[in-house]
């Protein structure tokens, strides 16, 4: 593991964690707060902060609805080594 500071800023939020684990496969944000009971506008804030972050990207990024985001190699990274280590 090499992005200690990105592994932090995930792990100190527990919804964070949530969402970055649930993308498995690409979802939307309405999916995303579905899936974890989450009102959309904080599944889209924390999208938002997780794609900032280059942790995950938008397949879809010039679509105004049904974006579809997903883990980046650096997302699957972090997931991988808290699925050993939490």
């Amino acid at each position: 593991m090499k992005n200690w500071d990105l592994c932090g800023f995930v792990i100190s939020s527990g919804q964070r964690s949530k969402v970055l684990f649930c993308l498995d496969k690409p979802k939307t944000p309405s999916m995303i707060a579905k899936e974890l009971k989450l009102s959309l506008a904080h599944a889209s804030k924390i999208v938002r902060e997780l794609e900032k972050k280059k942790l995950i990207i938008c397949l879809n990024p010039n679509a105004t609805k049904g974006r579809l985001h997903k883990r980046t190699k650096i997302g699957d990274e972090i997931v991988k080594y808290l699925e050993k280590n939490l």
